[in-house]
């Protein structure tokens, strides 16, 4: 963020807490806090401070005493700082926000729920008043692929991979397309994030997860008659009594995939909605007038060849390249993040990825299949090919890979190489996935060399189902 940038949003946010932002401050403020991570950030410190200043003026005092924080000294148990901002804060948001631009920025502050009430204790208790506060830890980390970023409103940190570790409400990045987390609420409720991916989760009364990019599956367990786990999106809003759902976000739509139960889902441009049921699909974008129903979702080919004759779509990725001088149409690797040292220095690789859009999936693995790569290098490198696959009803089936050296493979007579691997090469990388599931889909094909850009060229990928 430049100087003049940082100006601009800190009078922006000034505007906000005044009251007095117009209706074209309050889209660019909704649009900057969406899209730019730093700038979000930058407002959470700055509610931070502007509530730090509000218990010192009282104003706590009247938020606290609904929650009935405090218990007598002769009866002390634990109080979880569980308070939620989306409802406790609502008549401070409604003074300093219009609906549109609290519910872009809400859930920004759904990160303050661990620090709040644990300061207050801090700053108003004292040792005979009876109160114990307990970590706000409402979910559980049970496996992660790659590197991620877990924040809580006042601080923030890698967690390991190697361990199931207690988080507190807050706000989860991942790096990398490869990469993937797995997480487990008390009750039973898992969700796995995966890619590129960012989404923040709370719990009150009812489980709140805001899926800001990437890709999200849920496998809620029952929820309380009244307390739905609510999910929202860019673009969308869901409510899960309990269900199997895979959800793809971005900035434009949200693709909500059914592959067990029943979700209702609320396109927020103009309130629209629509109940999917089992093996279905619906599509929640920015544009009012584009149809929104519920279609039944078929299965993806037995076999899938990629040839680069037109060029990828634009969430694959790779530069392409025309046919010229005899070579054929190809895509040529680009740096990508795969993950992040302890240090935050990233971990860059040289490759190119396909992967299935909104509305299609690649190809549906069997035993028998067969992944071919013809490719080219200017130098000699191992290559990494990765495989993310959904389960056939869609939720999240794991990633594996298989690594190959390029001396494995004979040059032509054009310099080119064919690379073929049967799908039971291929090792699981995460341990709740020991296999691609008979007539699992994949979702993400990655090729890519190790940290170093040795030139790596494809001109044709093709994953086919042999007859034993």
């Amino acid at each position: 963020m430049t100087p003049g940038d940082s100006l601009k949003l800190e009078r922006l946010m000034n505007q906000v807490v005044d009251g007095v932002l117009s209706d074209a401050e309050e889209l660019l403020l909704e649009t900057w806090l969406r899209d730019d991570s730093a700038a979000r950030d930058r407002y959470l410190c700055f509610m931070m401070l502007h509530a730090d200043l509000l218990w010192d003026h009282g104003a706590a005092a009247s938020l606290i005493g609904r929650e009935s924080l405090a218990t007598s000294a002769d009866q002390p148990r634990d109080v979880s700082p569980s308070l939620s901002l989306s409802h406790s804060t609502r008549p401070l948001l409604s003074g300093w926000l219009s609906p549109r631009l609290a519910v872009a920025v809400g859930l920004v502050l759904v990160g303050l729920t661990a620090w709040l009430v644990p300061r207050f204790v801090r700053q108003h208790g004292n040792a005979g008043s009876g109160v114990r506060v307990s970590a706000a830890l409402i979910i559980t980390l049970e496996a992660l692929q790659g590197t991620a970023e877990w924040s809580d409103g006042a601080r923030k940190w890698q967690p390991g991979s190697d361990s199931e570790q207690r988080l507190p409400a807050g706000t989860l990045r991942l790096d990398g397309e490869g990469s993937s987390c797995q997480l487990r609420f008390d009750d039973g409720t898992r969700i796995t994030v995966s890619g590129d991916a960012e989404a923040e989760f709370a719990q009150d009364s009812q489980k709140r997860l805001y899926l800001r990019r990437g890709s999200l599956t849920a496998d809620v367990a029952r929820q309380p008659d009244g307390q739905p786990c609510v999910i929202e999106t860019p673009t969308a809003r869901i409510e899960v009594i309990g269900t199997v759902f895979t959800l793809v976000a971005d900035s434009e739509q949200t693709a909500l995939n059914v592959e067990r139960g029943a979700v209702r889902m609320q396109r927020l441009v103009d309130g629209h909605e629509v109940e999917v049921l089992d093996q279905r699909q619906a599509i929640a974008s920015l544009d009012a007038t584009a149809e929104m129903q519920s279609v039944r979702v078929g299965a993806p080919p037995d076999s899938w060849r990629q040839t680069f004759d037109q060029p990828p779509p634009a969430i694959c990725k790779g530069t392409w390249l025309a046919a010229v001088a005899g070579q054929p149409n190809r895509v040529r690797g680009v740096p990508c993040v795969a993950s992040r040292r302890k240090s935050g220095k990233p971990i860059v690789h040289h490759g190119i990825t396909a992967r299935s859009g909104v509305e299609t999936r690649l190809v549906t693995l069997h035993p028998t299949s067969v992944l071919k790569v013809r490719y080219r290098l200017t130098g000699e490198a191992s290559l990494r090919i990765m495989l993310g696959t959904n389960q056939p009803g869609g939720s999240f089936g794991g990633n594996f890979e298989v690594k190959r050296s390029s001396q494995q493979q004979t040059l032509d007579a054009d310099g080119w190489r064919t690379l073929t691997v049967p799908l039971s090469e291929f090792q699981p990388l995460m341990k709740r996935f020991p296999g691609p599931l008979d007539g699992s889909h994949v979702s993400l094909l990655m090729i890519n060399s190790h940290e170093r850009d040795v030139g790596l060229e494809v001109c044709e990928i093709e994953i086919r189902s042999q007859v034993p």
